[in-house]
């Protein structure tokens, strides 16, 4: 409790300071009015669904996995939820973790990168993604996110939208214990996720229009 109010404001410092240079680096800023709430709907649907999967990966996964690593996942899980109150995780791990991670990752380094080699900005962003969480268990499993927050980034041109991803994806797993059951929560959330990316997809022609294939 005592270290969380100074976490956070330590991060939200770090996020502007790495906006700041690299906006003065590179002479790129970040526009927020061309957010289309179709598109922002449609990938809060996708990162539901991801999370579930990833979720659910893990749990899998934890039964070949050494006895170590899952112990140091589960004391990981722990600190964050059953530490701090709930509307300080959300602003700090669902909020503001999420603004900064994805500066720093997408904005800074996979942006850069990207103006050398695509490839290389996908793995070099994602790779340090994932090893900045420690545990081997969510290192597997934050460079397959991190590759899909790269993805809708070189896709979109837009930060918003792998940032509303990354704190929907943080705040669904945060929420997860305040279910009644794991099969509780795999049905709100896969469902809430499907219906909504079924209702832009068929809805909305800038939705689509993302997936199509430009004329060369």
């Amino acid at each position: 409790m005592d270290i969380i109010m100074p976490t956070m404001i330590v991060s939200a410092l770090l996020m502007i300071l790495i906006y700041i240079i690299h906006r003065r680096v590179t002479h790129q800023s970040l526009d927020l009015r061309s957010i289309e709430w179709q598109k922002a709907l449609f990938f809060t649907g996708v990162a539901c669904v991801l999370n579930v999967v990833t979720n659910l990966s893990v749990t899998l996964v934890q039964n070949i996995m050494p006895s170590g690593w899952v112990d140091s996942l589960n004391e990981s899980i722990d600190t964050v939820s059953k530490g701090p109150a709930l509307w300080m995780v959300i602003l700090g791990t669902g909020i503001l973790i999420p603004i900064m991670e994805e500066i720093t990752f997408r904005y800074g380094i996979h942006k850069t990168l990207s103006k050398y080699s695509v490839k290389l900005a996908f793995v070099v962003s994602s790779v340090l993604f994932g090893l900045m969480h420690g545990n081997p268990i969510q290192i597997v499993y934050a460079i397959i996110i991190g590759l899909v927050f790269a993805y809708v980034y070189t896709k979109t041109d837009n930060l918003c939208y792998p940032v509303i991803m990354h704190m929907v994806n943080n705040i669904s797993s945060l929420l997860v214990g305040y279910y009644p059951s794991a099969l509780s929560y795999i049905i709100t959330v896969t469902g809430l996720g499907a219906a909504v990316i079924i209702f832009t997809y068929t809805a909305c022609p800038n939705v689509r229009n993302m997936f199509q294939k430009k004329p060369c």
